[in-house]
């Protein structure tokens, strides 16, 4: 049987630690974290941490569309348009906007 640890990731900045967290595996490719919410409430560094919440939920193997997105070729509309399944859960992830702790939700 596996287990996995819930990480709650309080004023995360663009979520560095939620990174160190999920990029960690065991020595038979357990995944034993699991990144259940990210809290950020500056703008910027809360974009990129939804960026990467979404990333993340490709197990680490984005599409195509997300290094068009990168490479400026595509927006971030169109690309969370093109999957938005990985996209609501990566909202839901940081709360679907920047929050400081005590904000309503």
């Amino acid at each position: 049987m596996t287990f996995q640890t819930t990480v709650i990731d309080l004023f995360a900045g663009p979520g560095g630690l939620g990174e160190g967290f999920s990029a960690f595996r065991t020595e038979r490719s357990h995944v034993p974290f699991r990144i259940a919410l990210s809290v950020e409430k500056e703008l910027s560094a809360h974009r990129t941490l939804e960026l990467r919440a979404f990333f993340r939920q490709f197990d680490g193997e984005p599409p195509q569309e997300y290094y068009e997105y990168l490479r400026g070729q595509l927006s971030k509309e169109e690309l969370y348009k093109l999957y938005p399944r990985q996209k609501y859960r990566a909202s839901q992830e940081t709360l679907g906007g920047p929050r400081a702790l005590g904000d309503n939700v």
